[in-house]
């Protein structure tokens, strides 16, 4: 009896793609461990302590050369002590997540650095864990959507633009009453009062004079 040639080569096939199959899986294996043990290179990690809290966060290795914004302020770690300054640093930038937590455990700061530079959002709290802030940076600066709070109330929101507030902002001055204030470039160019429809139902109005 003739062996089968075809079932055999059918084998052959089947064998060699599993072979390809299990090569290809050891390669991306492999190269996901060496990115992951190269990132785990490429930075230093932090943690600083201080009276009332701590805060943690990440230094590149190796500084990237970049040209200097002299609007942003970098964000830079020396000699055990975290430094900021305009235009400039002199130290190992801040590179990845920026956690600051108060010495009880409930969040002070968290947002990311790129560069030593503050990028996407960042939100700061009180030490009773209320949310006192929260902004967008684009390379350092201040881009987008603010909003401030007071007791965990909404009390200001507005728009930043290359670092300046720009356009309206809404301030929430009493619990039924609103202000806007337009702005151009971070200059007031006009503010206006609303008053609640309470308010404006019980305000006396001045009659002419006769």
């Amino acid at each position: 009896m003739k062996p089968n040639t075809s079932v055999s080569n059918n084998m052959r096939t089947y064998q060699q793609f599993l072979l390809f199959v299990l090569c290809c899986s050891f390669t991306i294996i492999a190269n996901a461990q060496d990115k992951i043990y190269a990132s785990a290179l490429a930075t230093y990690h932090h943690t600083i302590t201080y009276t009332n809290y701590k805060e943690s966060f990440l230094t590149a290795k190796e500084q990237q050369s970049k040209l200097i914004d002299n609007k942003a302020h970098y964000y830079w770690y020396s000699n055990n002590q975290l430094h900021a300054t305009q235009g400039g640093f002199s130290g190992k930038l801040l590179d990845g997540p920026y956690t600051a937590i108060y010495l009880n455990g409930n969040l002070k700061e968290q947002g990311l650095f790129k560069n030593g530079l503050k990028q996407g959002i960042w939100k700061v709290w009180n030490e009773d864990g209320i949310l006192l802030s929260q902004k967008t940076y684009q390379n350092g600066l201040p881009e987008g959507k603010y909003q401030l709070f007071a007791k965990g109330e909404l009390q200001e929101s507005g728009n930043y633009s290359a670092g300046k507030i720009n356009g309206k902002v809404v301030r929430y001055i009493r619990p039924d009453s609103i202000q806007h204030i337009l702005y151009r470039n971070g200059e007031v160019v006009q503010q206006a009062e609303y008053l609640s429809w309470i308010e404006r139902s019980f305000k006396p109005r001045h009659r002419a004079q006769q």
